[in-house]
């Protein structure tokens, strides 16, 4: 719901932004506040753990080979004993 929040509140702000000539000193105030809003609101403010760099890693793989059809099985082992921590 957050997320929702502060998505409206961003498009709002561009709108309003488009239609409204600003100064140098409402467009920083505003892209503070937005800033403020997101990282509060989209954020889990979770630290980088192992488990999450891990995760991140496998992801990455994923990514580029959806398939598992480039990458060897030795070479991802070997990437997530060097990288994974």
């Amino acid at each position: 719901m957050k997320r929702y929040i502060a998505t409206f509140c961003a498009l709002l702000l561009s709108a309003t932004a488009a239609l409204a000539d600003l100064t140098p000193q409402q467009a920083e105030k505003i892209t503070q506040v937005v800033g403020k809003l997101i990282s509060q609101a989209h954020y889990r403010n979770a630290g980088l753990t192992d488990e999450i760099s891990g995760h991140h890693l496998k992801s990455y793989f994923d990514l580029l080979d959806f398939n598992h059809m480039i990458f060897l099985k030795d070479d991802v082992d070997a990437f997530t004993k060097k990288y994974s921590t």
